[in-house]
């Protein structure tokens, strides 16, 4: 047991879901005429790294609220914020980059979704927890 007492088996599938495909929402996205300027479906790395490779020279500034699933926040209790972001994907499996134009009509189109932060012309991907 990796945290005695903090995770009971009916948690335990929390932690066990297979990864989620979007699939669907490309979709919809795509009958939506979109202008969607990247993807990047975050099953390995953690936030920064995930975006950092589609944005180039470009950065971002990300702004998520703590993640709120059955077990994770009994686990993550135990990791720093920052340490946390460069491992876990924090509950965002899938981040898509759109114009602020946009957004809104995307986050209309996935039941969770939601603007997390914007584009910014400094290098580097900031993210903020909480």
């Amino acid at each position: 047991k990796a945290f005695p007492g903090e995770v009971t088996p009916e948690e335990m599938p929390d932690l066990l879901a297979p990864t989620r495909l979007y699939h669907d929402v490309v979709a919809k996205l795509r009958d939506a005429k979109l202008d969607v300027r990247a993807m990047a479906h975050n099953t390995g790395g953690g936030l920064p790294e995930n975006l950092e490779r589609l944005l180039g020279e470009k950065g971002a500034d990300l702004q998520i609220p703590r993640w709120e699933l059955g077990a994770v926040p009994k686990i993550l209790q135990h990791v720093e914020d920052q340490e946390a972001v460069k491992t876990f994907n924090m509950g965002w499996g899938w981040i898509i980059v759109v114009p602020a134009a946009d957004a809104d009509q995307a986050v209309s189109i996935h039941d969770g979704a939601r603007v997390l932060g914007k584009v910014t012309a400094e290098h580097g991907v900031r993210v903020a927890v909480g």
